[in-house]
């Protein structure tokens, strides 16, 4: 390649050599093909928000876990005092159990008649203090019935209202008459089975028995306890002198009524039954105003207020208890 310039009025002419690089050429061409990326920043990068905010979300503030941490303390403790309660209720009831409910279901299944005449023999003792009438019964047929029987009738040895209601006629306890259930409460520990006509005291909080009855066509109410396993319980419910009447089991296993002849605080006639030797007893209502008693001789024996408790606007509502010759 020759290149000319002047010089002056002279033009000169000097050869140039230029030597080509394809590849040169070809990498500057790429070079300037490839596009440019340029990242502006203005300072300093500010931090990721949303990954701050997913963190908030995340987390919970202090006083939110302080709440949590109060309200499951206050859950367990409550939980706690629920199934101590529960636990004292039904099995922490301050006296020993003599007969399980299993054990008296086993019993009154077994029963049978015994070979002995009928009948309820009266006898009178006293103890403590306390002048007792006690009822002794001799192979009877027991049953339940909320209507009072006929005192003409001669089948029935003795009669005595059993379990409480209230002033609407809403019975206090479990209660079934003839397989069919009238209340289930058991507010009271003291209880009696009938079935074909065999009868057993027994104290529990747990109504096994009733529902046994209930299958099996038979009688159950609730009272209260007077001694149970021959001990008394911490407290009484009843207070003041009135006439007293109770079912009792002996050692021997016999069932008998024993009512007091005068005015009686509860604790006196209880503590009476455990020292004449009664390993169960139970609370029976009314006391002499309720009931009949028709001794060996066929004598009926009937109380002036007995006798007015017929006119009285629940009858037909109290559950009796009736002892007939079997």
């Amino acid at each position: 390649m020759i290149m000319k310039y002047t010089e002056g009025n002279d033009i000169q002419e000097k050869p140039i050599f230029a030597i080509e690089n394809d590849d040169n050429t070809t990498s500057s061409q790429e070079l300037l093909d490839e596009p440019t990326i340029i990242i502006e920043s203005s300072g300093e990068m500010k931090p990721n928000s949303s990954s701050d905010s997913i963190k908030k979300r995340g987390g919970l503030p202090k006083w939110n876990l302080a709440i949590m941490w109060f309200v499951a303390t206050v859950m367990l403790v409550f939980g706690c005092y629920k199934v101590i309660r529960l636990y004292n209720y039904y099995y922490n009831i301050g006296v020993s159990i003599s007969v399980s409910p299993k054990e008296n279901i086993k019993k009154l299944d077994d029963m049978k008649a015994q070979n002995e005449s009928s009948a309820v023999v009266l006898k009178t003792d006293s103890v403590l203090g306390v002048a007792l009438d006690i009822y002794e019964l001799h192979n009877v047929q027991a049953e339940l019935s909320l209507q009072e029987p006929d005192t003409a009738d001669h089948s029935v040895l003795m009669y005595t209202r059993t379990a409480d209601y209230t002033a609407m006629g809403k019975y206090i306890g479990s209660l079934v008459v003839d397989g069919e259930q009238k209340r289930s409460d058991v507010s009271r520990l003291g209880y009696c089975a009938i079935a074909k006509g065999n009868m057993v005291i027994g104290i529990s909080r747990f109504d096994d028995m009733c529902e046994h009855m209930v299958a099996r066509d038979g009688s159950y109410f609730r009272q209260f306890v007077l001694v149970s396993n021959g001990e008394l319980p911490q407290r009484f419910f009843l207070h003041g002198k009135v006439d007293r009447k109770a079912l009792a089991r002996t050692a021997d296993d016999r069932l008998c009524i024993i009512a007091t002849r005068h005015p009686e605080t509860l604790w006196d006639f209880a503590d009476a039954l455990r020292e004449y030797g009664y390993v169960d007893a139970i609370y029976l209502t009314g006391g002499n105003e309720s009931g009949f008693y028709r001794a060996p001789d066929g004598t009926a024996y009937f109380t002036e207020k007995a006798a007015k408790y017929r006119t009285d606007k629940h009858h037909g509502v109290a559950p009796w208890l009736v002892l007939r010759k079997r």
